[in-house]
């Protein structure tokens, strides 16, 4: 918006030059620095409408200048843009989740350039997305299960865009427990893991509901071996820049040599688990497993309403974590078709499984916000 002050940070002189003169023809005041040193004290001194970062500078980068500039305290809400010449994704999410609102890739056409500025002095902040992701104690607890339905709780609680990604192994099941045909989107994802981007990412999804995609999971036993830690990172991050929660199976815990779990600020991780015996036994293994690991990690109780062989408060002490929430399968388990599609959540939204599932959604919204 014309009259608005921007501060302009970029180590390259003549770059600095013609953006203050876009800038200041389109009746924009602006200051400028060459360092992030100095970048920092014109914002804390000018208290600008908006910052254009760059992110490669010399000594202190963008990154941790911008990091500075959010504990200002007239700078923390303040719109901040990352001028790069890098396009990776793992970049861009970087810039999102230091405290970027906007990440542009130079050379920068001066339309486009104007039209964010225009965008974020008038709008809200643009967010990266949360993960979470779920896994079962054992196999056979209802993981899945819950990831369906709880994807479906999360979009309709909060009104956000959620992606389903199947990181099961060696097979997935979210196709079949969605009513989806088998693909070999997974497979696809992985042989382009190199240089993945959101928009062939999303290309590759299937829209299940309105604001719901899903990435289906593996359909031959070799996929496994694909699926590593790092190839679900940059999956991961590029499913973050289109959608506000990824809802990740990752099945059971002890299928993976290193668990891929959400680090703290990043989301949170799930553990489901029922009352019988040998589902609290691994659970209770893998809440040592988590006792000093830097992340979220909620226990969900998967049951009957009858009580089981194990009583909540029972398995809260053998885990000495507490239970974040109860699901209650016994209607789900009455029904007799042997195709679980659609989600129980969709058929009967009102039943106490379906509003313990919102509350759970809403939990981790207000959480994860």
């Amino acid at each position: 918006m014309p009259g608005q002050k921007i501060l302009v940070v970029d180590d390259d002189p003549n770059l600095v030059r013609l953006v203050e003169l876009i800038l200041r023809r389109a009746q924009y005041n602006v200051i400028s620095s060459t360092s992030g040193e100095i970048g920092i004290e014109l914002a804390r001194d000018e208290k600008p409408d908006l910052v254009l970062m760059d992110v490669m500078l010399p000594g202190m980068d963008g990154f941790q200048a911008v990091k500075q500039i959010r504990q200002i305290p007239e700078c923390a809400n303040i719109p901040i843009v990352f001028l790069s010449a890098s396009d990776s994704t793992e970049s861009k999410i970087r810039g999102l989740r230091g405290g970027g609102n906007e990440y542009l890739t130079k050379p920068v056409k001066t339309g486009e350039l104007l039209s964010r500025l225009d965008t974020l002095l008038r709008a809200k902040p643009v967010t990266v997305g949360q993960t979470v992701t779920v896994f079962g104690s054992k196999p056979g607890v209802g993981t899945t299960t819950l990831v369906v339905n709880l994807a479906l709780a999360l979009q309709q609680t909060t009104q956000k865009k959620v992606l389903v990604l199947d990181w099961q192994r060696p097979l997935g099941d979210v196709a079949f427990a969605l009513g989806l045909p088998e693909t070999h989107a997974l497979e696809s994802l992985l042989s382009r893991a190199q240089s993945l981007d959101e928009t062939t990412l999303i290309n590759h999804a299937a829209q299940y509901a309105p604001d719901v995609w899903v990435v289906p999971g593996a359909t031959a036993y070799n996929t496994a071996a694909l699926m590593t830690r790092a190839a679900l990172t940059t999956i991961g991050r590029a499913a973050l820049l289109k959608a506000d929660y990824v809802v990740i199976d990752a099945g059971a815990f002890s299928s993976w040599e290193e668990p891929p779990l959400t680090p703290r600020g990043e989301g949170l991780n799930l553990c489901v688990l029922t009352p019988e015996a040998m589902a609290v036994r691994r659970a209770a293994q893998v809440a040592e497993y988590m006792r000093d690991r830097d992340s979220h990690f909620w226990f969900m109780l998967n049951h009957y309403p009858a009580a089981g062989p194990s009583t909540p408060e029972q398995i809260e002490v053998l885990l000495g974590a507490p239970l974040q929430g109860h699901i209650l399968v016994g209607e789900m388990q009455r029904d007799p078709r042997l195709n679980p599609a659609p989600p129980f959540y969709q058929r009967d939204p009102y039943s106490d499984f379906s509003q313990g599932l919102e509350r759970i959604a809403d939990h981790i919204h207000k959480v994860t916000a």
